[in-house]
């Protein structure tokens, strides 16, 4: 179930590419999806498939929920928890 859920929110992740987001701090960025990978534009460190799922697991309610187990927190919680991820 848990598989499932994740492919439907990375097709979500990958279909929203290029649109702004914004941090809960409000840093605006975009992100482009390349291949099991996600770029934003506030740094050149890639986020992998798998940190998502991560997230997705942890259940997070704020960012600094995610800090001890992934990179970029701040961005993985900004997507995960917006409506059109979602």
């Amino acid at each position: 179930m848990i598989k499932r859920g994740m492919e439907s929110m990375w097709e979500n992740i990958k279909r929203h590419a290029g649109e702004v987001f914004y941090t809960v701090s409000g840093l605006e960025f975009t992100y482009q999806v390349v291949g099991e990978k996600l770029i934003h534009t506030r740094s050149k460190v890639a986020i992998s498939k798998s940190a998502f799922e991560k997230a997705i697991v942890l259940n997070p309610q704020k960012p600094s929920d995610l800090h001890n187990d992934v990179i970029g927190p701040s961005y993985i919680y900004a997507i995960i928890s917006d409506a059109r991820i979602r």
